[in-house]
């Protein structure tokens, strides 16, 4: 029987890519989810295609998490849902290469709402709840593009975001670890 069976998990970008692998992965060994992301029918189908194949419970959130309303709402749901949250994944994220000096200006601000400070206020909406639970698991989805220095070219402003949650989940791991919180 698996660990993780009968806990729940926050997952966001959970329609696609590296968010939607995760969350077959955590149903498939039985946990239950709450799954965000922008395109409210994929994610409607993804959570009624994981519930009926898993047997697990799945709630669909539609959230945009470069705004605050949207992870506001995706906490309480989570949190009114489920009552105990037991991970939270910020696995949402947005790419952008370009040469510096050509790199969209609406670019910047998409990345840096997306890539950092989703997964920064995701956390800080449900941290407490973690507190309050004496458990929880926060586990931010960063990027390879950080483990090379200089960072990779045309990858300036991305690889510099990651690097700062990075930064964030380190600090965060050695303020929350004496208080039964993991942070990955």
């Amino acid at each position: 029987m698996s660990e993780l069976k009968g806990k729940t998990a926050i997952v966001t970008g959970a329609s696609r890519g590296i968010g939607g692998a995760l969350g077959v992965a955590l149903a498939k060994e039985g946990m239950d989810l709450v799954l965000a992301a922008r395109g409210r029918s994929v994610l409607e189908e993804t959570a009624a295609g994981l519930s009926r194949k898993y047997k697990v419970r799945v709630v669909p959130v539609a959230c945009d998490v470069t705004r605050q309303d949207d992870l506001e709402n995706l906490a309480a749901t989570a949190i009114r849902e489920f009552k105990k949250i037991d991970a939270l994944i910020n696995s949402a994220g947005v790419s952008s290469q370009y040469p510096f000096q050509e790199q969209p200006l609406e670019d910047i601000s998409r990345l840096m709402y997306t890539n950092y400070f989703g997964a920064v206020m995701l956390t800080r909406l449900m941290i407490n709840h973690f507190i309050e639970n004496k458990s929880g698991a926060v586990i931010n989805i960063t990027s390879g593009s950080t483990l090379v220095d200089p960072p990779p070219r045309n990858f300036i402003v991305y690889s510099s975001l990651k690097r700062a949650l990075n930064a964030f989940s380190k600090g965060l791991f050695w303020e929350l670890r004496d208080l039964g919180i993991k942070v990955t």
